[in-house]
């Protein structure tokens, strides 16, 4: 029982300076997205594809980093209020 503690804390140990990243960055992220939302079909598709382009090179190379980043910037549907 000790050991499974000791090894579910380990995972845990450095998760809340992703977090920290999160929270810090989600306010400039939210600004640049409302923005992409609000500018003419053509440029938003682009300015999408941009970011799709970037979120597959900037992905590890199992498959599953690239579809869940894909979901995340394409397909999520944000929640308004």
């Amino acid at each position: 029982m000790l050991a499974e503690w000791y090894f579910r804390s380990s995972l845990d140990r450095y998760i809340w300076i992703w977090g920290m990243v999160c929270a810090y960055v989600h306010p400039t992220w939210d600004k640049f997205l409302q923005r992409v939302d609000s500018m003419q079909p053509a440029l938003r598709r682009a300015v999408r594809a941009g970011m799709m382009a970037g979120a597959v090179k900037g992905s590890p190379c199992s498959r599953r980093g690239v579809w869940v980043r894909l979901y995340d910037l394409w397909l999520c549907v944000r929640v308004e209020g």
